[in-house]
């Protein structure tokens, strides 16, 4: 049975910290979704100039042309807080040539070609940007990246290889 005694009893400042709140609970599971899937690391400069898109339901995302990669492009979407327009602009200081890091999963994209046959690429999801700064998402106080899967794989493996030449850590 639902309460409706005390819906028009919060005062605005009440409601505004229940908001936050909720808002902040939003971003840490955004992270830690994205943290769960990072199960690779990935480095690479730019062949071009990043581009941003939109997809059918006008979310954006940017994509990153690797300039030596297995990679045929390299996606990146904004937080779930993030404004459209700050995401972009995130990308107004990257030029060809930069480089670009972070923590993400291989995607394989498969499509029809104009004559029916099925083709497919690899592509790269960036999940958490680590470098250059300005793509990195900025955080709110109090909230921090947790370790991604990759990281959390590598710690892992570096405790068992310790153990096993005899370190404790």
């Amino acid at each position: 049975m639902i309460d409706f005694s005390k819906l028009g009893s919060r005062s605005p400042e009440e409601q505004r910290a229940i908001d936050e709140e909720r808002e902040r609970n939003r971003i840490k599971a955004d992270l830690s979704e994205r943290a769960g899937l990072a199960t690779a690391k990935i480095s690479f400069v730019l062949a071009e100039d990043p581009e941003i898109r939109y997809d059918r339901t006008g979310f954006p995302y940017a994509i990153l042309r690797p300039a030596d990669s297995k990679f045929a492009s390299v996606t990146l979407r904004p937080l779930s807080d993030q404004e459209d327009r700050d995401f972009a602009n995130s990308f107004n200081q990257l030029a060809k040539g930069d480089e670009v890091s972070g923590y993400g999963h291989p995607v394989e994209r498969k499509w029809k070609n104009a004559s029916g046959k099925w083709v497919s690429s690899q592509e790269f999801s960036l999940d958490v940007p680590t470098s250059p700064k300005s793509i990195s998402p900025e955080l709110p106080n109090g909230i921090s990246m947790p370790l991604t899967a990759f990281q959390i794989s590598e710690n892992g493996k570096s405790a068992q290889l310790a153990t096993q030449n005899g370190f404790g850590l």
